[in-house]
């Protein structure tokens, strides 16, 4: 079992909880996509007893009496009772704390800046993410946002930013040193994510902190000479 992640520039996949040490999955194929919806959606309907319910009446009625084994037969799903003790929220807390979230990738430009003037961070990773991971009943699927949080090495923090960090002149995450020196600059993304799962959406407890570092960022004081 895998977990794709899909960070908005290009998608990543790597193992996800309970991963064992086979090679990749292969794609699922149309059909069996569309037969994972269909069942998603009669689990939503019949419940975790299971039961049976023809998808194409315009007003489904779950009937008692599954038959063995679970069939699709035409508009016709019969389902079991669902795994005893599976959790989605639970799962979906285990696919967050797994997931190689994005990094902030900090920069301040153009290196080194004057005690003073305004400097201003640029982060490159984007401030959202997807994942998903199979399920009997269809993909358990995350969406995750990060907040940007600033620690400019001089006591003085800042956040939440919403925004990812530009540069020069549409920047909105700015400081100004009061003293030259080196400053150990930090840049924390703070991830919040919701899960969808068979027609419910909920939100997932907790955070998830990535963080990166600026070491020694040079600040200078330029000195005034008289002729």
């Amino acid at each position: 079992m895998t977990v794709a992640v899909e960070d908005g520039r290009h998608p990543v996949t790597g193992p996800g909880p309970g991963a064992g040490a086979g090679g990749p999955e292969r794609p699922p194929t149309r059909e069996e996509l569309i037969a994972a919806r269909r069942r998603a959606r009669a689990r939503e309907l019949l419940g975790p007893a299971g039961g049976c319910v023809d998808l194409t009446d315009p007003a489904p009625v779950r009937v008692v009496g599954v038959p063995n084994p679970e069939r699709i037969d035409g508009g016709r799903i019969c389902l079991g009772p669902t795994t005893p003790g599976f959790d989605p929220a639970a799962y979906a807390a285990e696919i967050f704390a797994s997931v190689p979230a994005p990094r902030p990738g900090p920069s301040i430009p153009p290196g080194r800046m004057i005690v003073a003037l305004a400097a201003r961070l640029v982060t490159t990773a984007p401030l959202t993410f997807d994942a998903s991971a199979p399920t009997p009943l269809g993909p358990l699927r995350l969406r995750a946002r990060a907040r940007i949080y600033v620690n400019w090495g001089d006591g003085h923090t800042a956040g939440p930013y919403d925004e990812p960090g530009r540069p020069y002149p549409d920047g909105t995450i700015v400081h100004r040193w009061a003293t030259a020196g080196r400053y150990d600059v930090t840049v924390t993304y703070r991830w919040t994510a919701t899960w969808q799962w068979a027609g419910r959406t909920e939100p997932v407890p907790g955070t998830l902190d990535t963080t990166d570092r600026i070491p020694g960022y040079p600040v200078i004081e330029l000195q005034a000479t008289t002729g």
